[in-house]
């Protein structure tokens, strides 16, 4: 017996020095299918947040176009921006319901475009959502083993995602003009329809847990846009604010041509920068007079 139990410490400690050593090195478990998701989370747990008074959630329009600079200058309250590319509105819904019991903000802000709205959601979120919060705060290296990858995709992962995140999750996005095909996509989608109802019960769980939702529609590139393009957006528009503030929720539109000229975008939706300073100057403004 004692022959055996040494045998299978020595199994195990094969197996779990290596991913020990991994993670050390800064080659992080797959948790989801998004690389950058996954670094962002662990990345956060470093921070070692407790609360969070001025939430941040969404996908890139949020991470990218809300600079922590100046939130962090104008705003006394805690911070922070959780948001990440590519998290569609169910997607946020999904790891709101984790993240709301964990941190206790009194404010949730969403910069949100249309393709927030357009593709379906990633199950692969409820691995991180679902997963014991030991799991996600102390025991982090667990994940090599709920979701089991080869060490070489751990290693590959690293190679694939490196946006750098600043002290409060915020990133700003590097420009390269070859990225901009100056095609608007398609919109509305099969999944719009779905994705309004997520918003209708990330809204409602949100006015039941009394923390104040500000849903920021940010700008777009008019310029080459239809006018069966314009009128899709202003539908979009509308059925937002309506969901928004039936759950008395507040809904901003920075949709405004003559401040956002089609020099400051990046593409269709996203702002460069220069942009993304411009609408976080504005929103501020308005922010300051909700935020107490």
């Amino acid at each position: 017996m004692k022959r055996f139990i040494i045998k299978v410490v020595l199994l195990l400690a094969g197996i779990v020095i290596p991913f020990c050593v991994l993670f050390e090195l800064g080659y992080l478990p797959v948790i989801t299918e998004s690389g950058l998701f996954d670094s962002k989370a662990l990345t956060s747990r470093q921070k070692e947040i407790k609360h969070v008074d001025l939430m941040a959630m969404g996908s890139s329009m949020t991470m990218y176009e809300l600079n922590s600079d100046i939130m962090v200058k104008n705003f006394r309250q805690s911070y922070y921006n959780f948001a990440c590319w590519n998290l569609q509105i169910g997607d946020s819904y999904t790891l709101l319901k984790t993240y709301i019991p964990q941190y206790k903000p009194d404010y949730l802000i969403i910069f949100s475009s249309f393709g927030d709205f357009t593709w379906p959601t990633n199950s692969s979120y409820h691995n991180y959502a679902d997963a014991p919060a030991l799991m996600r705060g102390r025991l982090p290296g667990l994940f090599y083993f709920k979701n089991f990858s080869a060490i070489r995709r751990v290693i590959d992962r690293k190679q694939t995602y490196k946006v750098k995140f600043d002290n409060w999750g915020g990133a700003q996005m590097v420009y390269d003009p070859r990225n901009d095909k100056h095609k608007f996509p398609v919109f509305p989608t099969a999944n719009t329809s779905i994705a309004y109802r997520s918003l209708d019960s990330l809204a409602a769980m949100l006015q039941g847990e009394k923390i104040q939702l500000i849903f920021i529609q940010t700008p777009v590139r008019h310029l080459g846009a239809d006018s069966v393009t314009r009128q899709h957006y202003q539908v979009h528009f509308n059925r937002c604010r309506d969901i928004i503030t039936r759950h008395s929720g507040i809904y901003l539109n920075y949709d405004r041509p003559a401040i956002f000229t089609a020099d400051l975008f990046a593409d269709p939706y996203h702002l460069k920068p220069a942009g993304s300073k411009v609408l976080t100057e504005n929103a501020v403004l308005d922010l300051k007079k909700i935020i107490k």
